[in-house]
């Protein structure tokens, strides 16, 4: 219920500040057209350790050279990274999970591209 009404909230006030930029989508307005950016992603993901030993596990998010901003929710703990020539960081490695000999995990999270522009994101995992 409580996405709903933040959504609503969003559309009535017909315009919104864009994360990272400095910059107000508006209807109507310069940056009116959001199908480029604000997309959210809901992923949910299980691993199981089949080894005798532990395991840790990264998960990285990236960009191309136009850059973006992400946004990760995992577990109510929101992050937030831009990735651009600004920053000089095209990858960010937001999850770290270690696991014990054959423990398994399942978890779900979400990811939302919050900046203008149609730069890619690159999601990758890594087992150290």
């Amino acid at each position: 219920m409580r996405k709903f009404s933040i959504l609503i909230r969003i559309i009535l006030e017909e315009h919104f500040k864009i994360l990272g930029e400095n910059k107000t989508a508006q209807v109507g307005g310069k940056y009116s057209n959001i199908g480029n950016w604000g997309a959210h992603n809901y992923h949910i993901i299980q691993f199981t350790n089949d080894t005798s030993r532990a395991a840790t596990i990264y998960r990285y998010i990236g960009s191309n050279p136009l850059g973006n901003t992400q946004v990760i929710n995992r577990g109510g703990v929101v992050k937030g990274a831009r990735l651009n020539t600004d920053t000089g960081k095209f990858q960010w490695r937001w999850c770290k999970v270690d696991l014990a000999a054959g423990e398994p995990i399942e978890f779900d999270f979400q990811q939302i591209l919050a900046s203008y522009g149609s730069s890619a994101s690159i999601m990758r995992w890594e087992l150290a």
